[in-house]
């Protein structure tokens, strides 16, 4: 009896101290593998994201974080078992990651490291593991994916709103505020008294002297640049029927009486094929990679043993 409790005091300790969530081909995935995972992915989302759309990220990142990490060990097992040779390219890896980050020498990436808890060893296979599963994943997925002209130039045709190019507006105005006037009459004066001194004067110097956008001490003429349907309708349909330089009557928008002066007009255009080729190639790339790489995954889970005992909550 005590050598049998001798025997099996190791399996009692370890599920006393590490809870064992799953296992993948025999391998434990443990609680605080899953936790570190969580830190770590919580980390990078909080750079990413902010406010609701960080919560929403969050919440699908634990939802699917048990997932994710079975996918992660199947995919780490299989890239070890082709045994690929990257210790070059963790060399290129690692400068490239001490470029970004401005490291001069190792010892300042060893530095840095070790305030986050982690050896220069341990980062260092974190490193080759990620790059062989980068091996891996371009040899049977990447790489078996054929994407030819005929196919770019059908997306092309099929999606030619996503590259069409809006029309754009560059306008100046006279802006009135109703709300710093106490009567209609009081904006009707002011409007038509800017109208009549522009069949004298240019119209810069009438609207910096009659516009109430901006500051007393810094009007602001500029009403900007504006895309095909960004603008309020009746702005853009007043807009449209101007030429570079002709200016608009009154008009009563929403927001306030606005007298326009159309700067420049860039007409819609359709991007060239050639302009946006290898774009629409990354694109169908991308959709053809997401749909091959989960066929492949499927495959990796059908061929191993996986047994969740508890899920991530």
């Amino acid at each position: 009896m005590v050598l049998l409790l001798m025997l099996m005091w190791p399996i009692l300790a370890t599920e006393v101290i590490e809870e064992i969530y799953a296992v993948v081909n025999g391998e434990p995935i443990t609680y605080s593998e899953l936790r570190n995972a969580e830190a770590e992915w919580t980390r990078s989302l909080s750079s990413q994201f902010q406010g609701e759309k960080l919560q929403e990220a969050l919440k699908r990142m634990k939802q699917e974080l048990m997932d994710t990490f079975i996918e992660r060990k199947l995919l780490v097992a299989e890239a070890k078992r082709h045994d690929y040779d990257v210790d070059n390219d963790v060399e290129v890896m690692i400068k490239e990651i001490m470029k970004q980050n401005n490291f001069n020498s190792e010892e300042e990436l060893k530095n840095a490291l070790s305030r986050e808890g982690l050896t220069y060893e341990a980062f260092r296979e974190q490193q080759k593991l990620y790059r062989m599963q980068q091996r891996l994943v371009y040899e049977e997925v990447t790489s078996k994916i054929k994407i030819d002209n005929a196919e770019i130039m059908e997306y092309y045709k099929e999606h030619i709103t996503d590259y069409t190019l809006p029309a754009e507006y560059d306008i100046n105005a006279i802006y009135l505020n109703p709300e710093n006037h106490s009567t209609e009459e009081s904006l009707q004066s002011k409007a038509d008294a800017a109208l009549n001194a522009l069949a004298s004067a240019d119209f810069a110097t009438v609207a910096q002297e009659y516009t109430e956008l901006g500051s007393e001490e810094e009007k602001n003429i500029h009403l900007g640049t504006f895309k095909a349907g960004e603008m309020d309708p009746d702005l853009e349909k007043a807009a449209s029927g101007l030429k570079p330089g002709e200016k608009s009557g009154w008009v009563k928008a929403q927001s306030g009486w606005y007298l326009l002066q159309l700067v420049a007009f860039t007409p819609s255009r359709l991007v060239e094929y050639e302009e946006v080729r290898d774009r629409i190639r990354n694109t169908i790339l991308a959709q053809r990679h997401e749909i091959k790489q989960r066929e492949y995954l499927e495959k990796l889970k059908k061929n191993s043993y996986i047994r969740i005992y508890k899920r991530w909550e």
